[in-house]
């Protein structure tokens, strides 16, 4: 998820407040083997990280970047429906994603909470590209 979450970056430069991002990763070391506070605490926003790095309940201050960072667009902007086969659902939950065994299901979960006409916008390879909205 480490490397994966790159593609979260992305999508938040496009995605609608309320919107939702579904993220296909492998994640063959689960959420992350060098950083285990991300699934120990889970992703949660600016504030409550910065409680527990103040409490020095987390000292690893990569691990509490990565947690802000990921969880101001998965809790606070967009939902994320992570697909993946190196991470179980109930890690996937306990972390603060949504999951679904495949794309489909994840897709038919999306246009299901969003209407049929919701627009689908597909970022191949989003960590290494800089998508741009032109209005």
């Amino acid at each position: 998820m480490w490397q994966a979450s790159k593609s979260i970056y992305a999508s938040e430069l496009i995605i609608k407040p309320g919107g939702t991002i579904i993220l296909l990763a492998r994640c063959i070391e689960g959420i992350s083997k060098e950083h285990p506070e991300v699934e120990k605490f889970g992703y949660m926003g600016f504030k409550q990280i910065k409680e527990l790095v103040n409490e020095e309940k987390i000292k690893d201050l990569t691990a509490a970047a990565h947690i802000a960072h990921v969880g101001r667009i998965i809790k606070d902007k967009a939902e994320c429906i992570l697909i993946s086969s190196g991470i179980k659902k109930e890690i996937a939950e306990k972390v603060g994603f949504k999951y679904e065994e495949n794309p489909q299901e994840a897709i038919l979960k999306a246009l299901d909470k969003h209407s049929k006409e919701a627009k689908i916008v597909i970022l191949h390879n989003a960590p290494t590209i800089l998508p741009i909205l032109e209005k």
